[in-house]
């Protein structure tokens, strides 16, 4: 199969750009503004590998929930955020691996919070795409700071280091269970995206000890 190198979603205004497959779906998707085409670059386990710090993480997990905003309000594909997502994941050759399973599940529920946390209007939008994010702006955490939360710190585990799917949207005023980060961890070394190590050098650290 050919492979071209094209910026992403050009008419949209995109960020970046990856490699896809030639044809006329492809070159549609570009020239209408598909964001799967970024999404599927940001997650691609390629392009993980070269993420420099934890600043252009953050930005780059911020910019894959303005993807899906963009998606559901705007995209005109008409498909909704979990259908950009599976596109996005053929795109790579990975919508049937675990890997792919995991960041699909957790961007999917980042998604479900900004909107929870009413921040996918048309003026937050803006900030998400240039890796901001907006205060909350409704609901019981309104005017809150909004984070980006490593689920299980890459201190202790750094083969989890920059993988999208150990990233939560949190608000700065809310907790992550601890028996949910153990629970997610044993997930993760059961599925093979954590080896034997990491899982028993987070189950050591204080973040999954009791208080």
């Amino acid at each position: 199969m050919f492979v071209v190198h094209l910026n992403a979603y050009s008419s949209s205004g995109g960020f970046g750009g990856c490699d896809v497959p030639t044809g006329f779906d492809y070159l549609l998707s570009l020239f209408m503004g598909d964001p799967s085409i970024d999404i599927a670059r940001i997650i691609n386990p390629k392009n993980i590998k070269n993420i420099k710090s934890k600043e252009e993480r953050d930005k780059l997990f911020i910019q894959l929930i303005y993807c899906l905003a963009f998606a559901e309000e705007k995209e005109p594909f008409k498909r909704d955020a979990e259908e950009a997502l599976d596109y996005a994941g053929r795109r790579i050759g990975l919508n049937e691996s675990l890997y792919f399973n995991y960041c699909k599940a957790q961007l999917l529920s980042a998604f479900e919070k900004a909107e929870k946390y009413g921040i996918t209007d048309a003026e937050c939008l803006k900030q998400l795409k240039e890796g901001v994010l907006p205060l909350v702006q409704k609901g019981k955490y309104k005017k809150s700071k909004l984070v980006v939360y490593e689920i299980i710190p890459s201190a202790k585990c750094p083969e989890l280091s920059n993988q999208m799917f150990n990233l939560a949207l949190l608000s700065e005023s809310e907790v992550f269970k601890r028996m949910d980060k153990i629970n997610f961890a044993k997930h993760l070394k059961n599925d093979g995206l954590l080896s034997d190590q990491g899982l028993n050098e987070f189950l050591k650290s204080d973040e999954a000890s009791e208080n």
